[in-house]
């Protein structure tokens, strides 16, 4: 098996175009669906536990220059690689071992952030909500913490809005680990999820109202873990 990414749209459908013409087998994904805890929640959600959900947040964070400075750097050597092919059709260049390593970080080989974490957890976003598109999207963000040479932000935020009627929020930093954490919010329930991408450590919570009828509404809200059978508590993270 091999992984592969495509930012240039052109370029992904020739890439369809040319398995549907050879009549090849190819598995395309984004991680997470075939995980129990993962099916378990979009079971759940789908059941309506949450009622009318209005807000989705998906937040993960890394502190460190993420995807900068592998020790392959100063160890590879040309005659290691297929260097023209590696470029495919990208313009010809001397090799370069930063550039084959960290392309993440680099517009023309890859969107950083957007194109190789946020697009786990919206394609999650979808499982869970049986979506396909949003109806509108908008993104910020820069180099803020690793001024290395990296043309792709290092701190990252995005919105984007969906026909039901939700929206969703995605933040990443590499500059501060703060938990990361996904939280689906509805009328009847909240789900959150404590750690970063892919984590089993899923919690549901009920709604009670609000804090101006009850100032002590929060110790009314029952926290019940989302448990696979067998499972006695939260499985840890990573």
């Amino acid at each position: 098996m091999r992984e592969a990414h495509g930012n240039v749209l052109e370029e992904v459908r020739a890439a369809r175009d040319a398995v549907l013409v050879r009549n090849l087998v190819v598995q395309v994904g984004t991680q997470h669906r075939s995980e129990p805890y993962q099916i378990a929640v979009r079971d759940l959600i789908r059941s309506g536990v949450l009622g009318e959900v209005t807000k989705y947040e998906i937040e993960w964070n890394y502190h460190g220059p993420r995807w900068r400075g592998r020790p392959e750097v100063k160890m590879i050597r040309e005659q290691d690689t297929d260097w023209p092919v590696w470029l495919m059709n990208k313009p010809s260049r001397p090799f370069d071992p930063q550039l084959y390593f960290e392309f993440r970080l680099y517009k023309e080989f890859s969107s950083g952030i957007s194109d190789q974490w946020m697009s786990h957890g919206i394609d999650l976003c979808h499982y869970f909500m049986n979506e396909s598109f949003p109806e509108s999207v908008v993104a910020n963000g820069g180099i803020f913490a690793w001024h290395d040479g990296r043309e792709n932000p290092d701190t990252f935020q995005a919105l984007f809005s969906y026909p039901r009627g939700f929206l969703v929020s995605y933040a990443t930093s590499f500059g501060n680990d703060a938990p990361g954490f996904t939280r689906i919010m509805g009328k009847q329930a909240t789900m959150i999820n404590r750690g970063g991408e892919g984590s089993p450590r899923w919690q549901m919570v009920e709604e009670k109202g609000n804090h101006e009828q009850d100032a002590n509404v929060d110790n009314q809200r029952v926290v019940k873990d989302i448990l696979l059978p067998g499972d006695k508590t939260l499985l840890p993270w990573r």
